[in-house]
């Protein structure tokens, strides 16, 4: 189970990992569900392509991203809501962050879950694991403790628009049980990075973002936006 979501009225966005177990028989994508057993809005896609840079390894996943072409039935191409990529990155501060996904957890449900982190983009933003060349956004939770949430091609979301795609959940302490604490991150690739290859092939999207001139992103909360999350189901 991995998550994706639309960046144009026909390309979704989500993690290369999702496709690392083989031959691919079909992928399954549902539109707009709460729950991932849903047997509602279920397409197939049509066209898959996984970054030319995309590098599996366990620890330094680099341009950890994927695109999934689909023809939306007409019934739903008026009610299908794009989450835009951000493409201004000068004015960090402000900027209020939301990591949105179907992915395992503690709650051990197949529900849509909804969490906030406090941001960082700096070199040493995932603790034990080194951000070599600025490629990730690392979180951490807003709090002290709170239960662990690993997903795979969720958005980040900061201010309404997105900013990184989730990768792997970092653990850089010893973890008691599914609770994590400060020495858990949350790793996303920067979408920043990766927005020349993406307009290849979505031309709504810039080829270039301006870089930030400093490494925090705030973790206030705020509602979920109004976008199309998917569930994608990967057989191989």
């Amino acid at each position: 189970i991995c998550t994706g979501f639309f960046i144009d009225s026909r390309w979704i966005l989500t993690a290369a990992q999702c496709f690392d177990g083989g031959k691919i028989e079909k992928t399954e994508i549902k539109i707009d569900v709460n729950d991932y057993t849903s047997t509602q809005n279920t397409f197939r896609t049509k066209q898959l392509i996984i970054s030319d840079h995309y590098k599996r390894d366990e620890q330094y996943a680099e341009s950890d991203i994927a695109l999934l072409y689909i023809r939306v039935p007409f019934r739903l191409r008026t009610k299908r809501k794009i989450l835009l990529v951000d493409t201004d990155w000068r004015n960090l501060e402000s900027r209020k962050c939301l990591a949105v996904g179907y992915g395992k957890g503690a709650h051990n449900d197949t529900r849509l879950h909804a969490t906030t982190h406090l941001v960082k983009h700096h070199y040493g933003a995932c603790g034990c694991f080194r951000n070599i060349e600025h490629r990730y956004l690392c979180g951490q939770i807003h709090g002290l403790v709170d239960t662990c949430f690993n997903d795979a091609g969720g958005p980040l979301i900061c201010n309404g628009r997105a900013v990184g795609v989730a990768n792997r959940l970092l653990e850089c302490g010893n973890k008691v049980n599914d609770v994590c604490g400060i020495d858990t991150f949350y790793r996303y690739t920067f979408l920043c990075t990766e927005l020349g290859w993406i307009s290849r092939y979505v031309r709504s999207i810039s080829h270039h973002c301006k870089q930030p001139e400093i490494g925090l992103l705030s973790s206030s909360l705020r509602m979920t936006p109004m976008i199309h999350i998917i569930v994608l189901l990967v057989t191989f």
